[in-house]
């Protein structure tokens, strides 16, 4: 102020446009301002940031990399968690990236309508910001487009992971399948045998020619109620196994509208039979 006012009163009105250049300037440009600390700059502070991320990129690929090659790809339960993190700090910064942007075009616009104001005045064209400020937000939008590429590739890691995944899920699907394929051959090939061996070493009286074994028809009187009541336990549980509440719902609406449907058809005839009884 002591250039704006002195002992003999207020200057000339132009000292006082060169009052409102500084702080506009200050304003604007003050954040930049680096006072012997390298990170004193915002803008230095995420330079580093992002590098750090692309480094930490780097190093998740490699391990990835590694992990395929000694095919233990899926073996770990928190795989992608450290790629999913990176991914959320890198959005973090460019969230505040694009903030930071917004701020500057906005102080630009202001700025430069502070320079058509007061752009008569000639000292003002010595202290006038627009290129240190230009300079600034290229600088900015080079740091949002190497923030957004690394955020892109750490989300094509997470991709590449997921796909990796699901290629090893199939594959051991894979093996499962045929497991059980070899076991179903097997059992079909032994069946008849299992068949004729549990038939034949029945203790009735037509195998054994004992009179005091029970025949046939005594033993399937006792075993056919017993396998059909084990048959459809066992189909139910499967049933439960697949989707245990919409298994077990539509089982019960079909029950009850069999029953329904069957009642209404007893009642009918008991109401043709009441009303036509010589028929």
């Amino acid at each position: 102020m002591s250039s704006v006012f002195s002992p003999s009163g207020i200057e000339p009105y132009w000292k006082w446009y060169n009052l409102v250049t500084a702080i506009l300037a200050r304003s604007v440009m003050g954040i930049f301002q680096v006072t012997g600390d390298k990170l004193g700059d915002p803008l230095a502070i995420y330079r580093w940031a992002i590098a750090n991320k692309t480094a930490r990129h780097a190093t998740l690929l490699e391990a990835f990399w590694k992990r395929r090659l000694s095919q233990a790809a899926g073996g770990r339960s928190d795989e992608g968690s450290e790629e999913l993190e990176l991914a959320l700090e890198l959005a973090d910064i460019l969230d505040e990236l694009n903030i930071l942007k917004r701020f500057l075009d906005q102080q630009y616009i202001t700025h430069l309508k502070a320079v058509r104001i007061l752009g008569h005045n000639g000292n003002l064209e010595e202290r006038d910001q627009l290129p240190a400020m230009n300079s600034r937000k290229a600088e900015v939008r080079g740091l949002v487009a190497d923030a957004e590429q690394t955020h892109r590739m750490v989300l094509e890691l997470l991709d590449l992971e997921l796909k990796a995944a699901s290629l090893s899920e199939a594959r051991t699907t894979t093996r499962q399948g045929q497991a059980v394929m070899l076991f179903t051959i097997i059992t079909i090939i032994f069946l008849p045998l299992s068949f004729f061996v549990s038939y034949f070493g029945q203790n009735v009286s037509e195998l054994t020619g004992d009179s005091q074994n029970p025949t046939s028809g005594q033993v399937w009187k006792i075993a056919a109620p017993i396998s059909a009541v084990v048959i459809v336990f066992a189909l139910a549980v499967s049933f439960v196994i697949m989707d245990p509440w919409k298994s077990w719902k539509d089982f019960a609406v079909k029950i009850y509208r069999s029953f329904l449907g069957r009642l209404r058809k007893w009642r009918g005839v008991k109401d043709m039979e009441t009303r036509h009884p010589e028929a």
